[in-house]
């Protein structure tokens, strides 16, 4: 098998290269060159051989909104507990560009539905976490006029932190399998 992982973020690219060769995982690391895109300079006419795409989006829409989300975290933690501890800090590692964008998670996601529409047979799956179920009703809608041949919902829970992972393929069940079956 092999990987193929993007980021907009070169210090990022640098973390996980050490981490790939530290680990002798084979994997591609790639640079997306325009922060407002998704798969778009990432996957090339040779990616049609792609198993499926995973993406981890960015959940806030600004820095003050991930803030404000570690804050009351934090507060939810301490419950029960001595006041005191980490003050502002984040509730989970990042950079900011990994942590938020514009839109945030809904816009970020959004974009990736669209591209993959454009680009419906470089991947056999798509797939992106989804944090919010606020964002889940809009993205659905978004996939539907996107036309997928396949869209499914996967349950992930950790902790009192539930979340889904939202699926979907442009290829009928049928083409799926014999395109896994030619990269085997």
């Amino acid at each position: 098998w092999s990987f193929v992982a993007s980021d907009v973020d070169e210090r990022s690219i640098s973390s996980a290269s050490a981490i790939a060769r530290a680990s002798r995982t084979p994997v591609e690391l790639r640079l997306q060159p325009r922060g407002e895109r998704v798969l778009a300079g990432v996957l090339g006419p040779l990616d049609g051989r792609v198993a499926f795409t995973l993406c981890n989006p960015p959940f806030y829409s600004s820095a003050a909104e991930e803030a404000a989300a570690a804050a009351r975290k934090w507060k939810g933690l301490r419950k029960g507990r001595a006041a005191g501890g980490l003050g502002g800090a984040r509730s989970f590692g990042g950079s900011d560009g990994e942590l938020w964008c514009p839109g945030g998670e809904r816009r970020f996601v959004t974009a990736l539905v669209r591209e993959s529409a454009r680009a419906p047979h470089a991947a056999l799956w798509f797939t992106s976490l989804v944090s919010s179920g606020r964002s889940l009703p809009k993205l659905l809608v978004e996939l539907s006029r996107a036309s997928p041949a396949r869209v499914e919902q996967l349950g992930v829970a950790t902790g009192n932190k539930a979340m889904r992972v939202l699926a979907w393929s442009f290829l009928e069940d049928a083409q799926r399998g014999e395109r896994l079956a030619a990269m085997l």
